[in-house]
């Protein structure tokens, strides 16, 4: 029953408070995302995606950065170090994208609008001021959940919001509502995912994939280096891998 619900809401919440956008691009566009984010997501991830000659995107919630780096506190639901500050700045050099998530990490769902806009404002002036850059312009639902008042009120404070809802972005889409592909172990399926690039190939889309950690002991919301490496290089094979700010550059170049 639980899992009906679920469907149900997801199904109401991309019909409604939408921002239509086509995608259509002439060969499959592919963005690692790596949510909150762990350090080894930075430091292990990142490289992964620099030697294949791409960019990863990066959903920071500042609540959970470390000041320098020093060991950061750990969290019941992240048993992972978190990434620090030194490291989002090693990113922003390597020419990987830091975007946002909330400063709390706030469930959407379990929110209201004013405190949802609130904490996500406080997270994009944190980035910016941290980072000296402007301020974030995409973002990812933690726990890939939100109501229909709050992505009624984000839907125009960022340009694309990215789900944790299964699928390939193309054609008519919801930008509030970016569908994406898990490499978390807890549902880590190796013939799954090649279903699913194959797919992009044969009708071009944006393929979005997301996780957590990249660690041999990966946690069910992590993936291991070797899996990561695996869906790197069958990416590779099939199309790009951008950032998500370079994909919705060619995507929405207006």
């Amino acid at each position: 029953m639980g899992s009906l619900v679920g469907k149900l809401r997801r199904g109401i919440l991309e019909t409604v408070y939408t921002r239509p956008v086509d995608i259509s691009p002439a060969q499959p566009l592919f963005s690692f995302t790596f949510d909150d984010v762990p350090r080894s997501a930075a430091v292990l991830g990142g490289e992964i995606l620099t030697a294949a000659g791409g960019s990863g995107t990066y959903y920071v919630a500042g609540s959970m950065v470390s000041p320098d780096s020093a060991p950061t506190a750990r969290d019941p639901d992240e048993p992972h170090p978190m990434v620090n500050v030194p490291d989002l700045l090693a990113l922003q050099r390597g020419h990987h994208d830091v975007q946002c998530h909330t400063w709390g990490h706030l469930d959407l769902y379990r929110t209201t609008a004013t405190v949802a806009v609130g904490d996500c404002q406080r997270n994009r002036d944190w980035l910016s001021t941290t980072l000296a850059t402007e301020p974030a312009r995409h973002f990812a639902y933690p726990f890939g959940n939100v109501s229909p008042w709050v992505k009624r009120r984000l839907r125009d404070e960022y340009l694309t919001l990215r789900t944790v809802d299964w699928g390939i972005n193309r054609g008519r889409c919801d930008a509030s509502h970016l569908r994406a592909l898990s490499l978390c172990s807890v549902d880590f399926d190796r013939d799954r995912l090649l279903n699913a690039l194959d797919d992009a190939v044969a009708r071009p889309g944006w393929v979005l994939l997301f996780t957590h950690e990249v660690d041999d002991a990966a946690g069910p919301w992590g993936t291991r280096p070797d899996d990561l490496y695996w869906v790197v290089q069958e990416c590779l094979k099939r199309g790009r891998i951008c950032s998500v700010s370079e994909a919705w550059a060619e995507i929405s170049p207006t």
